[in-house]
């Protein structure tokens, strides 16, 4: 019985952001006649978000648009959790509204409702500097798209915010209440 010393090394590597995926793209006829399946590839992301302290607490009190449109921010916001509450965002939001769901909305007025809503459940915090303007966070509490390291040091700074700001209540749901 031989017993071998060679040691097994295991390496861990990063996931990859972006990955190439096939999928069926048709069919067509060749000059023999013969029917066969198009495939073709495309570039897809690999980005998540991760929903964190039982967030499902407060997305349980939403309106159903309102929730959609939480689902929607946490899809586009940024590496540090913001989001701009643009035109562009608000356009594309409808358009997901009317391709995919079949909600064909009056006005955008919901949109800035929807905001109000996410922001007074403390999904959503806002800084009324004027630089910030229309730049919502998602509360990394809850939501975060990285590693769990750097949501730490997010929550640490927006917390260190907490002291300096006249607003206090805006990031009054960074702190656990016990």
């Amino acid at each position: 019985m031989t017993i071998s010393t060679k040691k097994i090394r295991t390496t861990f590597s990063k996931p990859k952001t972006k990955m190439s995926v096939s999928y069926l793209a048709g069919q067509f006829i060749d000059a023999e006649g013969i029917i066969s399946q198009k495939f073709t590839w495309t570039w897809v992301s690999r980005g998540y978000v991760k929903r964190y302290f039982n967030h499902m607490q407060i997305t349980s009190k939403l309106r159903p648009r309102t929730r959609l449109l939480l689902d929607f921010i946490t899809e586009k916001m940024d590496k540090f959790n913001a989001i701009q509450n643009s035109k562009i965002l608000q356009n594309n939001f409808i358009t997901l509204l009317e391709k995919s769901c079949g909600i064909k909305p009056k006005s955008k007025s919901f949109i800035h409702k929807g905001f109000q809503e996410l922001k007074k459940s403390g999904i959503l915090l806002y800084d009324d500097s004027p630089e910030m303007k229309g730049i919502y966070i998602v509360n990394p509490k809850y939501y975060y798209r990285g590693s769990d390291k750097s949501r730490k040091v997010l929550i640490t700074n927006l917390s260190s915010k907490l002291w300096k700001m006249k607003n206090d209540n805006n990031y009054n749901h960074l702190i656990d209440k016990k």
